[in-house]
């Protein structure tokens, strides 16, 4: 459906008038092929906000964000059959306010600069089975660490990850980690062991609890062929090659479904 809808929106695009960027860095200085950048994350039950569009940088020159960011793409989403599109807000992101998330619905980003095409698919995904998590300990030599853990039965083929979470009496989040352990498939069996980073000494375990974070499966292989653990929205901000991105064409990066939930332990 992708090279379908590829040459569709070639023919789309053809008709539209694109601008030379207007920045003070030249791209014939650099003998380099440039690529779109491309980052972000939709959630169900959201509108689709900062969705980054920017080009790649010669590795010797001097980061500029006005030569990186990109503010006159042409960037749709198709879903149902419908193109909704985005507006650059500031600094290379992008938005559509009409357009609101949902579970289990497939979603194709198409974005268009000069001579430049790259497209994405991505799914939200659906919670599977999470059960209540309990507080793990392991003895090590410097004494003993605590984790949380959850068993996840999946609904398909989504990923799982997550972070502790310490909560006041009120139910209220009062601390949790910015980084995950690890980021787990389902396996032969089907049944998940969801673990979190060791929880700092002073929280104690009567108000833990975690966070799962529920990815649409490409985000398993972005994981860990990009060496960062961080939860945020700028988790994909690294445009290296060899990370397996599933931005396709002319691009480069992730525009993946996430949802996320918090469980306490009590």
């Amino acid at each position: 459906m992708m090279n379908k809808l590829y040459l569709w929106l070639m023919l789309l695009f053809g008709i539209i008038l694109f601008y030379g960027c207007e920045n003070s860095v030249e791209e014939e200085d650099f003998p380099f092929e440039v690529r779109l950048v491309i980052r972000g994350i939709l959630e169900p039950g959201k509108p689709v906000t900062n969705i980054y569009i920017g080009r790649t940088m010669p590795i010797a020159a001097q980061f500029s964000q006005g030569f990186a960011n990109l503010a006159n793409a042409s960037a749709v989403i198709l879903h149902n059959n419908t193109f909704y599109p985005l507006r650059h807000t500031t600094n290379g992101l992008y938005r559509n306010d009409t357009l609101i998330i949902s579970t289990g619905e497939t979603y194709q980003l198409v974005v268009q600069w000069e001579d430049k095409l790259a497209t994405a698919e991505t799914t939200i995904p659906n919670r599977g089975i999470i059960e209540r998590p309990v507080v793990k300990s392991a003895i090590s030599g410097t004494g003993s660490k605590n984790y949380v853990e959850s068993s996840v039965l999946p609904w398909t083929n989504e990923v799982y990850a997550a972070t502790w979470v310490s909560f006041f009496s009120g139910g209220a989040v009062a601390q949790e980690d910015s980084s995950i352990a690890s980021v787990i498939k389902r396996g032969d069996n089907g049944l998940l062991k969801v673990t979190t980073n060791q929880v700092p000494s002073n929280l104690g375990t009567q108000n833990l609890g975690l966070r799962m974070y529920i990815y649409d499966a490409p985000f398993y292989d972005y994981y860990y062929s990009q060496g960062s653990n961080r939860t945020s929205d700028l988790v994909f901000g690294q445009p290296q090659n060899n990370i397996k991105w599933n931005v396709q064409a002319d691009g480069i990066g992730m525009f993946i479904g996430r949802r996320d939930t918090l469980l306490s332990i009590n």
